[in-house]
């Protein structure tokens, strides 16, 4: 059975601190879809990657040699959310709505609504680096954000074939784009500790 998943965490005000330099998007969290086929794993937090298996907050703790994963489900979000406004790292996704059978893999999404908000928040902050968490994010990004005469960014190619840096004029603003690999536990080309060391080299320090 299908069913209509809406982005809680943007509905519910985004997560973008005060003076936010950094953003990192992604697609649509597992977690969302888990809870709506109620299939959540006690482990799961209900926040962007919050998912047990994926591998993002092990990566940044590993990237920053902090724990970020330790503890209950409520200790373990204040300690996200202290460390993410420190370094001035909003997290948002491009998707709002999507209909889903239970699998949350990007590609067993139908994508219903994208993340409108999303230009306001990178005109209305100070950022000057996005970072995408997978070629789908970046992809499905872009692709929202063509300008009125329906072109990409300037500075970008639609179809980029792996991880990497790139610089281009979004919203005004000319910004440093980052693709990550995907902290899922599906995209496995590489190791977690080889994407750790690959984070390492883009994140802010």
């Amino acid at each position: 059975m299908q069913k209509k998943v809406k982005h809680e965490f943007i509905a519910g005000g985004e997560f973008i601190p005060r003076g936010s330099r950094y953003l990192v998007i992604g697609t649509f969290p597992s977690v969302l879809i888990k809870a709506a086929f109620h299939k959540m794993h006690p482990r799961d937090l209900r926040f962007y990657y919050g998912g047990h298996v994926n591998a993002f907050w092990n990566i940044l703790s590993g990237v920053y040699g902090i724990d970020l994963v330790g503890g209950g489900n409520a200790e373990r979000l204040k300690k996200i959310k202290s460390f993410l406004s420190r370094k001035h790292i909003a997290l948002t996704d491009i998707v709002f709505s999507c209909r889903s059978g239970g699998r949350a893999g990007d590609e067993d999404l139908e994508v219903l609504e994208w993340n409108r908000k999303l230009p306001d928040i990178i005109a209305d902050n100070p950022v000057r680096t996005i970072y995408f968490t997978g070629l789908q994010a970046r992809r499905w990004t872009l692709n929202f954000l063509r300008d009125e005469k329906g072109a990409v960014p300037a500075g970008v190619r639609l179809n980029r074939r792996g991880p990497g840096p790139e610089r281009a004029t979004i919203c005004g603003k000319k910004l440093d784009l980052v693709t990550l690999y995907s902290p899922s536990p599906r995209a496995r080309v590489i190791s977690e500790k080889e994407k750790t060391a690959l984070y390492k080299r883009y994140l802010p320090s």
